[in-house]
């Protein structure tokens, strides 16, 4: 089931790494914000980034550390499933109709990690 997984995001305690486990794409270090909280805007704006190459795939690897807060969670959790209105736009091929149809959301299929073991 994973082998088809792009891109994990680990929540560490300084910072969220952004990387692959079969190595589809580059890693990213995303340093958290001031106030000690992952980035959510940074690691979204990367996935994005991700999302361009990969338009058909819905799954990301969501890898806590012990201590996430529930509210930390659920804020990186919509930030890797959710486009915004203000994101740009993203299309793909519809395989039926062979049409270009504007991709709804991000990552909407988040899987809890360390199955594949903490980097």
């Amino acid at each position: 089931e994973f082998k088809d997984v792009v891109a994990s995001v680990s929540l560490r305690e300084n910072e969220s790494e952004i990387w692959s486990p079969f190595e589809k794409i580059r890693n990213r270090t995303i340093p958290n914000t001031s106030e000690g909280m992952p980035d959510t805007r940074l690691i979204h704006d990367a996935l994005i980034e991700i999302k361009r190459d990969f338009l058909n795939e819905e799954k990301v690897v969501l890898v806590p550390s012990a201590g996430t807060s529930y509210d930390i969670l659920i804020a990186v959790m919509d930030s890797l499933r959710n486009l915004e209105p203000t994101d740009p736009p993203l299309f793909r091929k519809n395989r039926e109709t062979g049409n270009e149809e504007p991709v709804r959301q991000l990552f909407p299929e988040v899987v809890f990690g360390n199955l594949l073991g903490e980097k």
